[in-house]
C-alpha cells in the first residue's frame, strides 16, 4: 500500500503474481487475484493496481475489470474498476466454487 496524491488515498500495487504453467487455468490466479483485491479493499485501498508484459496474466486482469491506465511519466498500469468489481461482487459472480459461472468464479 501507498498514499497516491492523485487517487487521494492508498493505493495497493500488485508487484509479484505468478502461477507456474502447471496449475494455469485451474482457477489458481483467479483465487490469488481475488484474494489480493479483497485484502486491498479490506485494508483501505481506494485503487489497485498492477502492471504486466505477460499476454495471458494481462487478460486475466482485463476479465476482473482492470482496465489500462497511463502514469505520469508514460508507463502503463491496469487498474481495477473497484466500483464495478463491487457491483458484480454484491449480485454474487464473485465465488470460490469452481463449478458456478460468472467472471469471478473460479
Amino acid at each position: 500500500m501507498h498514499e497516491d496524491i492523485i487517487d487521494g488515498g492508498p493505493n495497493s500495487f500488485i508487484t509479484a503474481f505468478y502461477v507456474s504453467p502447471a496449475y494455469r487455468g485451474k482457477g489458481v490466479g483467479t483465487l490469488l487475484l481475488n484474494e489480493a483485491i479483497a485484502d486491498s479493499l479490506t485494508m483501505g485501498a481506494v485503487g489497485v493496481e498492477t502492471s504486466t508484459i505477460q499476454k495471458f496474466a494481462k487478460k486475466l486482469y482485463e476479465k476482473y475489470h482492470f482496465g489500462q491506465t497511463m502514469g505520469e511519466i508514460g508507463e502503463v498500469f491496469l487498474e481495477l474498476d473497484i466500483p464495478e468489481y463491487l457491483r458484480i461482487k454484491k449480485r454474487g459472480n464473485i465465488s470460490k466454487n469452481q463449478n458456478s459461472a460468472g467472471p469471478f468464479s473460479l
